[in-house]
């Protein structure tokens, strides 16, 4: 889904309801909960791609990055990369952006699943490069849970965990004087999704 508010990624649903409702207690489900379940695969799916850093939404993107001298890789905001990438090379960012001058194929590398663009040799001088690319992990839940189902998994739990809870919207949690409850933050990742999180998050080069 669109990047909306203070989500700066584009996100994809990672796990399915039927994913989700198949790890949860049967004796704990009630059909009245698929939109709540719904919901919750949505704020973790957005929140896995906050933590990522990285759209989880799989589509074609054009982005132009400054690149300072010496500069040997190019780091994208999705990934995997699927398929080719093409690059544009400017002076200028306008002059990137129009996609008039390709980069020579044999100046650069794709590394798709780590979604850089490797540059041999390194830049020499501050430039601008438009990258025309696809990348993310799936078009919906469907295709995000078979092309990562490590993700999936890690969904699953996360939202198991979410639901469980929905009782208690806060992970710190306060008795206030007269008998009222605060809650000081929401709950964070699970240390076995963050384990499980690690290897895609992205790296800054």
């Amino acid at each position: 889904m669109p990047a909306s508010g203070l989500e700066r990624y584009e996100w994809v649903a990672l796990t399915t309801l039927a994913r989700v409702k198949a790890k949860l207690d049967p004796s704990s489900q009630d059909d009245g909960q698929d939109a709540v379940l719904t919901q919750l695969i949505d704020e973790v799916s957005a929140q896995f791609a906050a933590y990522l850093q990285v759209h989880t939404l799989q589509k074609t993107r054009d982005e132009v990055h400054r690149l300072r001298p010496k500069t040997r890789i190019v780091t994208l905001d999705a990934r995997p990369i699927i398929g080719d990438a093409m690059v544009f090379h400017g002076a200028t960012q306008t002059a990137a952006a129009n996609g008039t001058t390709p980069l020579d194929a044999s100046c650069y590398f794709v590394r798709d699943q780590s979604g850089w663009i490797e540059l041999t040799p390194p830049m020499t001088a501050a430039t601008y490069f438009l990258v025309q690319y696809t990348g993310g992990l799936g078009t919906d839940a469907a295709s995000a849970a078979a092309n990562a189902p490590d993700i999936a998994d890690a969904a699953d739990l996360q939202v198991a965990y979410r639901y469980k809870r929905q009782g208690n919207p806060g992970g710190n949690v306060t008795s206030l004087a007269g008998g009222g409850t605060q809650y000081d933050s929401q709950y964070g990742l699970l240390k076995e999704v963050k384990r499980v999180l690690a290897p895609y998050a992205r790296n800054w080069l």
